[in-house]
């Protein structure tokens, strides 16, 4: 697969130091493509921190090879310290922290002060984070994850999504005060959508300052 460019998500001050990716719902790239970014966040040479903030269906233990009996939910639960649970990768400079234990109160988890305190105290050490938040249609999660966060970018799966399910989930995140800084497109098929080469794609926002991008 190819890899997210990180100026694809750069604005006029830069790329945002956090950063969270969303989908309409599961299985349309979304955390592979949290990781592209990631890795070209890693590839500027400051350590980087990917976070598994999809506290219903985890995957980022599985595509990174780490365990996932400690993680996001045991710090935003208990006393445990955000360094207690992060794992080094095999890929340079990156970094994650999984969902660890499923709770039975996302929500709840993800609204609370003590993200934000998280965040903070892992901004101390980590050039970028990077969080693979839930997807939108049907959960709350992921509005509460985004509006924490503040930065967010909005993935669909060429050829799969459904355009309807897709302004859905943007109404329904606009409706609630996020507006993504822009959309990424995965999947693409390159005889069928015209740019040969690549899997992801990102177009601009109305208005933003951000250029579109194709990946290499």
């Amino acid at each position: 697969e190819g890899a997210v460019q990180h100026d694809a998500v750069r604005g006029p001050q830069g790329a945002p130091r956090r950063l969270a990716v969303t989908s309409s719902s599961q299985g349309e790239g979304k955390s592979t493509t949290a990781v592209s970014l990631a890795i070209n966040f890693a590839e500027m040479g400051k350590p980087v921190l990917i976070i598994d903030a999809d506290l219903r269906a985890p995957t980022l233990h599985k595509i990174l090879g780490v365990e996932n009996s400690r993680g996001l939910s045991n710090c935003l639960a208990g006393d445990v310290k955000p360094l207690e649970v992060i794992h080094k990768t095999s890929v340079p400079n990156l970094f994650v922290m999984t969902t660890g234990p499923l709770p039975p109160n996302p929500v709840e988890l993800l609204s609370g002060s003590k993200l934000l305190t998280l965040l903070s105290q892992c901004e101390e050490h980590f050039g970028h984070i990077v969080l693979d938040g839930p997807p939108v249609l049907g959960l709350a999660d992921a509005i509460v994850l985004c509006n924490q966060v503040d930065n967010s970018v909005f993935v669909i799966e060429s050829g799969k999504t459904r355009k309807g399910h897709a302004r859905s989930a943007l109404k329904r995140l606009q409706q609630a005060g996020v507006q993504p800084i822009g959309v990424i497109l995965t999947k693409v098929d390159a005889y069928h959508d015209l740019y040969s080469r690549s899997d992801y794609y990102y177009y601009r926002q109305p208005g933003s300052d951000l250029a579109p991008r194709k990946a290499a």
